[in-house]
């Protein structure tokens, strides 16, 4: 009936300035160092949550970041193409000041693609079918995934069951490396103390 969100650790494109933050979309970025080392921490806490499982997008960030879940849980991690990112195309990469008007203006046209990516309908018909059953089982669920599907569960949550689209407006809920809980009627982000 609940999901432990956690978002992948940071990676070289990642920057907690919108200034110098880039788009990562589908690129395949590792972590970086630093992201290495708050997956570990990401890690420690997620040890203290009764998690019946733990899933995670097969891109290489939520992976690895999973996969140190994985070592402090005892948990085998499932990975899954449909907890990738949405699929920005030629975004990725580009500066996120810059590129969120744009993913704005795709959230309100939402079966526009992306140049070169996906349409928010397609990435919306790829994500929720993975994330619905969770959100109405009794068990607790562990997922590493992306900020775009943070995003998306907590606008399918403030909608009750269909989006409410004013919340992808928000700025990230979810700094890399931290943690939000989620269920069929909240979203709330946990703290990084």
């Amino acid at each position: 009936m609940a999901i432990l969100l956690m978002r992948h650790g940071p990676t070289e494109l990642n920057h907690p300035s919108l200034e110098k933050d880039r788009i990562r979309g589908w690129k395949n970025v590792p972590l970086s160092t630093e992201g290495h080392q708050i997956a570990a921490k990401l890690a420690d806490k997620a040890k203290g949550y009764p998690l019946h499982d733990l899933h995670s997008s097969d891109l290489s960030r939520a992976a690895d970041t999973a996969h140190a879940v994985s070592k402090t849980t005892g948990l085998k991690v499932a990975l899954h193409h449909a907890l990738r990112p949405w699929d920005l195309g030629k975004l990725a990469g580009q500066p996120t000041k810059k590129v969120l008007p744009i993913i704005k203006h795709l959230v309100e046209h939402p079966d526009m693609k992306a140049p070169g990516g996906e349409s928010f309908s397609d990435f919306m018909k790829r994500l929720i079918p993975k994330i619905a059953p969770m959100l109405a089982d009794d068990k607790l669920h562990g997922v590493v995934t992306h900020v775009r599907d943070i995003h998306a569960i907590e606008a399918l949550i403030a909608g009750k069951g269909t989006l409410d689209k004013a919340t992808m407006d928000r700025l990230p809920s979810v700094d890399p490396g931290g943690m939000a809980f989620a269920d069929e009627s909240r979203f709330e982000p946990l703290s990084h103390e």
